[in-house]
């Protein structure tokens, strides 16, 4: 492998000096001979990249080889940009041949010096498995392999696609632009700057969802980057280092993919037969592929059109022909399965967020080794609100710190990951109560369909809270399997806390039947905040989930507006529409009885206020110009119960339940029907 490389890299002092090796033959000549160089050169390449994949993929563990060509590409970038900015201005300066044979010529010196640092890499020990050894079968078995052949068609369109205008492009910006090098030099530094920041950041998506979704991303706008070209032209190429950035991204994420994906379907079994092939066919395809290049720019020498004020001429036919056969590799790669990877719309979800402040908080994070840094580095990664950071959230929900646990759960259930759900639901029966109690919280808001046995099981635990916390998790995942189970706890709950889940759960689950033992517990309790959590329970279970909840927020902040508006419409109502069915002095009455019930409330008279709203209730149900529907039933007979429950216990009637009382009425208005 080290002699082909040295080999590979003298080829450039060969290349250089063909000018003056033959000075006597015609351009063409020296055109053919330098092709056959490129040739034998590229091949030479292709032969150390069979030996090269399988012994790198060795070296590499899987899992950490994304991270790993992200590093490397890194490296190699940074050390290419000066030195391709000195080209550029060196090649300005010269303005002859013999600048490009000392570029040339100082790139096969400086070549041969990566053999000198192979060798110092440990080898590995040859592998005595007849399945990795090379024979023509193994050409044809490899074949057969579907996630193999699915892969190696899109290298083949993706190679067909880069190499058909790839090499035109520089000819484009020096022959149609008139660019210098030193601007040609400064682009591709750009395209580099682009590469770099990007290129870790898809080896860590790489290694953690998968290669198969970031080819896709990453292919999917060449389609439009080799469009962006045409609309170039002297004097106004603006869209020039916009394409450079923007190759700078995709090329990162391509780079680092399909080599990891390539290990991934060529290592082990039948190993060396699948190199050999993705080598042989992408390698004759990368040769091809600018030969046709140059057959179009040929054909469509004299090709002139002018489009939207632009110029179109033989390059642009070529960058549009790029553009459509920049399709296929989006079609290959659709059709390859990767088991352990993710979809690439969840990864593009994944990425909706400020990159900047993603990227710095899991620097933080994997910097983060005192108890205190931890916890604020979970913190952050949690604010990210990205599924990114699942895996390093989840490795926290072991951390030795109570606090950075507790975090991490909570983080878990605001990002509501589907990955999360096992690691959580074994957090449940964690040491510590209180990340029981985070793991079921975080569970409840993932909301998915495994999480429902174990939690029904908490439902039985000794500590109420977990009770609770797992009772509002069934409520929020929607498990009808869990009313009877919820039922019997509304029932036997002594608690405050847990008798407030529960009944928060079944009114989320829609059971009416919750609505009288809810009644009960709400007019049995004291304590302001069990009523404030049970009248909500209650008004979803009479109405609309959530509208209570509103009327009770805005009361909270302005006491008696909203039921004054409340009350104020239902006496319009009456006063200009049913006020000829009901009659003038049944009309008067409600609206009198409604002017009342807020004179009451207003002054906190709860128990007359409540008495006034039965009253009204009956009013109007005891008409007969209207149908009557069972809505209707529920909340007259809701109503009553109320008032005499309260009777029983001495007629103490709390602002939760007559606000709750007045929502009530409110809804028995709306549908009833005159």
């Amino acid at each position: 492998m080290i002699s082909l490389l040295a080999v590979y890299y003298l080829s450039y002092a060969l290349l250089g000096a063909i000018p003056f090796l033959l000075s006597g033959y015609s351009s063409s000549t020296q055109v053919i001979v330098a092709l056959a160089v490129l040739t034998a050169a590229y091949a030479l390449l292709k032969i150390q990249e069979v030996f090269w994949y399988p012994w790198a993929s060795e070296i590499i563990p899987e899992g950490q080889r994304g991270s790993f060509f992200g590093r490397l590409m890194i490296t190699v970038t940074i050390v290419m940009m000066p030195f391709s900015y000195i080209a550029g201005r060196f090649l300005d300066r010269s303005h002859d041949t013999f600048g490009f044979m000392i570029v040339f010529g100082a790139a096969a010196v400086v070549g041969p010096l990566t053999g000198l640092a192979y060798m110092r890499i440990p080898d590995t020990r040859c592998s005595s498995d007849s399945q990795s050894q090379f024979h023509l079968k193994g050409l044809l078995d490899a074949l057969n392999d579907t996630d193999f052949r699915k892969f190696l068609f899109f290298a083949i369109s993706n190679a067909f696609a880069t190499g058909i205008c790839g090499p035109f492009t520089t000819v484009f910006m020096i022959e149609t632009l008139h660019l210098p090098y030193t601007w040609i030099a400064l682009f591709g530094i750009l395209q580099s700057l682009f590469f770099i920041v990007f290129v870790v950041a898809w080896g860590y998506i790489v290694d953690k969802y998968g290669s198969r979704p970031i080819l896709l991303l990453c292919s999917a706008p060449c389609i439009f980057l080799y469009s962006m070209w045409i609309f170039n032209a002297p004097g106004s190429f603006y869209l020039v280092p916009v394409v450079h950035a923007l190759t700078g991204i995709c090329s990162a994420g391509v780079g680092v993919a399909l080599q990891n994906q390539l290990m991934g379907v060529s290592t082990g079994k039948r190993s060396v037969s699948c190199l050999s092939l993705y080598q042989t066919l992408t390698g004759i395809v990368g040769f091809i592929a600018p030969l046709l290049g140059g057959a179009i720019v040929s054909f469509y020498q004299d090709f002139h059109l002018n489009l939207l004020g632009y110029d179109m001429g033989k390059y642009q036919a070529l960058f549009a022909a790029a553009g459509v056969i920049s399709i296929l590799p989006m079609l290959f790669i659709m059709r390859l399965k990767e088991p352990r990877g993710k979809p690439a719309l969840y990864i593009l979800r994944s990425m909706m967020v400020n990159p900047l402040k993603l990227a710095m908080h899991l620097f933080a994070f994997h910097r983060s080794f005192g108890e205190k840094e931890r916890l604020n580095a979970t913190v952050g990664l949690g604010s990210t609100g990205s599924p990114m950071v699942i895996g390093e959230l989840i490795n926290t929900l072991d951390d030795p710190i109570y606090f950075v646990r507790r975090e991490a759960a909570l983080a878990l259930g605001r990002i509501g990951d589907r990955d999360a759900v096992m690691p959580l639901l074994a957090k449940l029966s964690d040491e510590n109560a209180n990340i029981q109690h985070e793991a079921a919280w975080a569970l409840g808001s993932i909301r998915d369909g495994q999480s429902i046995n174990p939690l029904l099981d908490c439902l039985r635990s000794p500590d109420p809270k977990l009770r609770g916390f797992s009772a509002t998790a069934l409520g929020e995942i929607g498990a009808s399997v869990a009313i009877e189970p919820l039922l019997e706890r509304l029932d036997l709950s002594s608690d405050t806390f847990e008798t407030s889940c529960v009944a928060n759960a079944l009114s989320r689950l829609g059971y009416k039947k919750a609505l009288w033992k809810t009644l009960e517990k709400l007019v049995s309790s004291d304590l302001p905040i069990v009523r404030r959590q049970l009248s909500v329970s209650l008004g979803d279970l009479l109405g609309e989930q959530g509208k209570f909840y509103r009327l009770l927020n805005r009361e909270e902040r302005v006491y008696g507006l909203e039921v004054k508006r409340l009350l104020s419409r239902m006496g319009r109502t009456i006063n200009r529409r049913w006020k000829p069915k009901l009659g003038e002095a049944t009309a008067g009455n409600a609206i009198e009885g409604f002017k009342r019930i807020e004179e009451l409330y207003g002054e906190k008279k709860y128990p007359e206020a409540l008495d006034e709203i039965v009253s009204v209730s009956n009013l109007l149900l005891g008409q007969e110009m209207h149908h009557y529907n069972p809505l209707q039933e529920t909340v007259r007979r809701f109503l009553h119960e109320l008032k005499d429950r309260n009777k029983q216990l001495g007629n103490r009637v709390y602002w939760e339940e007559c606000l709750v009382s007045i929502y009530a009425l409110s809804l028995l208005f709306e549908a009833t029907q005159v």
